[in-house]
């Protein structure tokens, strides 16, 4: 055997076996800091190059004061044109992440992976007065909410369309569940009716609950006074899906990016002669209110003396 082969195996053999008994000597020792825990030992450091950027989050939607001017005036409904899904957005360019979460799973691929711009188009569009984005938000839930109930409850168990979904397969149940183009006008007209519990369309807050606003809104008068909404068609056609429309909305031709400054002007101008004649309709009931108990009070006075001669 070469003795030059043997030494260096031996060295081979040594250097490991100094490896393993200096191994413990690596450990290192953490030094002590002047702010110490309880025990003694200093809080764990990371250096700098490992210390996380400190971002601030960012204020939650659902707080109160922290949406940016304007939030929840205007809802955007988005129709798909090959299935008749329906999403609902308070911008004008839809999120495909947020939007997409909306549509409930109603069968095997049957519901888009992604928003596709060539297969949506923008319906309608509901805008209120400025400073009233808590209504257009609370609008926005309810028809959500509806939206929800229309996916989950058909109707009665023996009803006509009960019996119709029923006897579909399951994907052309799923298909006919999507389709909720006419549901959602039916929808519109009746939260901004004031309809669902909690209605934030309310001025003054309902006074009579024997007369629900829907019903009142059916024979076009209201004994309640509701917000002002315009609604922008991008196919005035569509609205005709709704029984009826209450008093405070007025219906617009066209959507808010197509229309000229004039149009648009001509649209306020409308909304404003309306809101005129309501209030001096309020005024006239409220002066023949008046009118008829100093009647009242002048024939219960004229009484006793008449007795009396």
């Amino acid at each position: 055997m070469n003795p030059l082969y043997t030494t260096a195996k031996v060295a081979t053999a040594t250097s490991q076996i100094c490896r393993l008994a200096l191994g413990v000597s690596r450990i290192s020792i953490r030094q002590a800091t002047h702010k110490t825990t309880a025990s003694g030992v200093g809080p764990r450091t990371r250096p700098p190059r490992l210390l996380k950027k400190t971002i601030p989050n960012p204020p939650r939607p659902n707080l109160p004061g922290s949406h940016p001017a304007g939030h929840g005036q205007e809802i955007w409904i988005w129709n798909n044109i090959e299935n008749g899904m329906v999403l609902l957005s308070h911008t004008p360019q839809i999120r495909s992440h947020k939007a997409i979460g909306q549509l409930a799973y109603t069968g095997k691929k049957l519901i888009p992976a992604k928003v596709r711009k060539d297969y949506w188009r923008q319906m309608a569009c509901v805008r209120f007065s400025p400073g009233l984005g808590d209504v257009g938000r609370g609008v926005f839930t309810k028809l959500r909410e509806f939206r929800k109930r229309h996916e989950l409850e058909w109707g009665p168990e023996h009803s006509d369309e009960t019996t119709r979904l029923l006897r579909m397969s399951k994907r052309e149940r799923g298909e006919a569940i999507n389709d909720q183009k006419a549901n959602t006008i039916a929808d519109i007209a009746a939260v901004l009716a004031g309809a669902g519990k909690g209605s934030k369309m309310f001025i003054e807050g309902p006074k009579s609950k024997a007369a629900p606003a829907a019903a009142a809104a059916a024979k076009g008068k209201s004994e309640t006074k509701l917000h002002r909404a315009m609604i922008f068609w991008a196919d005035q056609r569509d609205r005709l899906n709704a029984r009826a429309w209450s008093y405070n909305v007025t219906h617009v031709a066209g959507l808010p990016q197509d229309l000229s400054e004039a149009e648009l002007a001509a649209a306020k101008a409308l909304v404003a002669a309306e809101e005129k004649a309501e209030a001096e309709a309020e005024a006239e009931t409220a002066a023949a209110a008046a009118r008829a108990a100093a009647e009242a009070a002048r024939a219960i006075a004229e009484k006793p003396v008449a007795e009396a001669k």
